[in-house]
């Protein structure tokens, strides 16, 4: 009797191996999946970075649509007319509380 208990248990022990191992064609179909989410999570962090560098582009563009960089460095500061015009005040060491026009 104890050869047909030894028997029984190894088929038992077959049957429960058999059920957890999954077949060859579910990994294969599992790993497939996993591939094709991860091509796609790349093609999206692509296509989200390509947008963002454009948007970028455009609105460089955009705010600088009518300046060129001659006008751009003719516009800065003052002429030298005006700032000749100017009034120029010294200061007196003696006499702290007054400037001097010159």
């Amino acid at each position: 009797m104890t050869r047909a208990l030894r028997i029984l248990n190894s088929t038992a022990n077959l049957t429960a191996v058999a059920v957890v191992a999954p077949p060859p064609e579910a990994v294969a179909l599992e790993s497939d999946f996993v591939v094709i989410l991860a091509a796609l999570l790349c093609a999206l962090i692509c296509v989200v970075g390509l947008i963002a560098v454009a948007r970028c582009a455009w609105l460089r563009r955009d705010s600088g649509a009518g300046n060129s960089p001659q006008q751009a460095l003719a516009n800065k500061g003052l002429k030298k007319k005006v700032l000749q015009s100017l009034p120029k005040f010294a200061y007196v060491d003696s006499n702290p509380g007054k400037w001097l026009a010159t």
